[in-house]
């Protein structure tokens, strides 16, 4: 028995499907190259909760939950308290993270961890209500740039509630645009003294 030598119209439909394979494989690795590396991230870093007037287990258990809404976003590598303190501790830095609440041990955790914000939190307990503020601030000690606070009644449970509100409100802050800057009217010139006008003639006179 002879064997059946495959058809020159096969053999040409085998040579285009391989080039095409190779064509598209080229493709997507220029494309790849052409689109380069993802930006990284920034760096949004969560301090200690400023809470007096609540049990210090419970100001932990809210610095977790606020540090899981601020990862929601996902645009920021977000540094959370119990990581701060680590790295404070590695560091051999006598400061507890509860001692974060001054501006020194905040820039000094900013600078260790090369956060590009940092968000400072702190509950104000006023009138039966807790006011709730969170704070973004540029790097390590620069000028505030975002704000947002809520209001509760005195009651963790509550406040917690109302955690998710809080923070979108942050992010929508952060992402406005800077207010314009106040546009400064031009000197105006200063109005003639006719009196002074009048002078001048009555010596122009006195000379003749």
């Amino acid at each position: 028995m002879t064997s059946r030598q495959p058809s020159a119209v096969s053999r040409q439909q085998a040579a285009c499907i391989i080039a095409g394979l190779i064509a598209a494989s080229l493709l997507v690795t220029t494309m790849g190259f052409a689109a380069g590396p993802a930006p990284a991230k920034k760096k949004i870093m969560l301090g200690a909760i400023a809470a007096p007037s609540i049990p210090a287990e419970q100001v932990r258990s809210l610095e977790n939950l606020v540090c899981a809404e601020l990862a929601q976003n996902r645009v920021f590598d977000v540094v959370c308290p119990d990581d701060v303190g680590a790295v404070l501790k590695e560091q051999q830095l006598k400061m507890g993270l509860g001692a974060c609440m001054d501006g020194d041990c905040m820039n000094v955790a900013g600078k260790l961890m090369e956060s590009d914000y940092t968000v400072a939190g702190a509950v104000d307990a006023a009138g039966g209500k807790y006011v709730f503020t969170l704070t973004v601030v540029e790097g390590a000690g620069g000028l505030a740039v975002a704000k947002a606070s809520v209001e509760s009644a005195a009651d963790v449970e509550k406040l917690t509630a109302k955690l998710k509100t809080v923070v979108s409100d942050l992010y929508k802050s952060l992402a406005a645009p800077p207010p314009p800057a106040a546009k400064t009217a031009p000197d105006k010139p200063a109005a003639k003294d006719p009196a002074a006008g009048e002078k001048k003639e009555e010596k122009k006179e006195g000379k003749k």
